[in-house]
């Protein structure tokens, strides 16, 4: 039987992994909006969906965060989050493989700029398929990696929660500012809709 001073060891790599989570999905759309407000790369609505759908499938990890920092986690709780995450995930690899196949004509140069020579909704597409992955590790190992209610790392869990709370709102107004007042979004965008009311 483990100690208490194990199940903490364990506890905390587990809460550490969920906010690892929500921090490199934060990352990635922090990368992505960036680009959009850099270089004035508009993202399609399937570029949206993908952004959603990380921003969704955090929402597993976020919840183990909350949950531990309320001193209200167990491993019941552990694997629901992570089992939402699984769930939102495979929105997000349908939105990828769609945009992945609009673009596999020989020839084709894909949409919006590459990173390391691989497109955004590829990268994502891996990104998703980890997710699959780690969620399967987390629920296989989550009697081990369910942190305890005293967990360490609360402020950092604070933060990444803030941080992604953050980049939803901006993806939202920036939404705003690019559908406008229009039913939906552009399929190839070229310019914020929202600014043609003041024309």
């Amino acid at each position: 039987m483990q100690s208490t001073a194990e199940n903490k060891k364990w506890g905390n790599l587990g809460f550490g992994l969920a906010i690892l989570f929500v921090v490199g999905y934060s990352l990635m759309l922090i990368g992505s909006v960036g680009t959009q407000l850099a270089i004035h790369d508009l993202p399609c609505p399937l570029c949206v969906l993908q952004r959603l759908s990380m921003a969704m499938t955090s929402i597993g990890p976020m919840y183990i965060i909350i949950q531990t920092l309320n001193g209200k986690i167990d491993t019941e709780k552990f694997a629901t989050g992570y089992g939402l995450s699984l769930i939102f995930s495979i929105f997000g690899m349908v939105a990828c493989v769609r945009q992945l196949l609009l673009h596999i004509a020989p020839n084709d140069p894909g949409f919006g700029p590459a990173v390391l020579g691989i497109h955004f909704y590829t990268w994502s597409l891996v990104t998703f398929i980890v997710v699959i992955a780690f969620c399967g590790v987390n629920l296989a190992f989550a009697k081990y990696l369910t942190p305890t209610k005293d967990a360490s790392m609360q402020k950092l869990g604070d933060l990444a929660l803030k941080l992604m709370f953050f980049m939803v709102v901006l993806m939202f107004v920036l939404m705003i500012f690019q559908e406008g007042f229009n039913f939906k979004l552009p399929d190839d965008p070229t310019h914020y809709q929202l600014f043609d009311l003041f024309k």
